[in-house]
């Protein structure tokens, strides 16, 4: 089960994103939520260390994006 955790300030994506919610689970997954073109985008850590775009919205990931403020009035 993925957990909000202390958001790393690691610059993450092509667009060299900071992160503004990290999850971690049990298992070592973990998923970056970064702000880019004004919407929020959910970045999961592949094997190799860097991010890739998901398309899946888990529903500990919702819970934390519900928590954030609208993205197009930053963080």
């Amino acid at each position: 089960m993925y957990k909000q955790v202390v958001t790393s300030q690691e610059l993450i994506g092509n667009g060299a994103n900071k992160p503004v919610a990290t999850l971690r689970d049990e298992y070592g997954g973990e998923t970056q939520i970064i702000i880019d073109d004004g919407c929020y985008v959910l970045m999961n850590k592949i094997d190799d260390g860097e991010y890739m775009q998901t398309g899946h919205i888990y529903p500990e990931a919702l819970e934390v994006l519900r928590h954030l403020p609208s993205p197009r009035f930053g963080i």
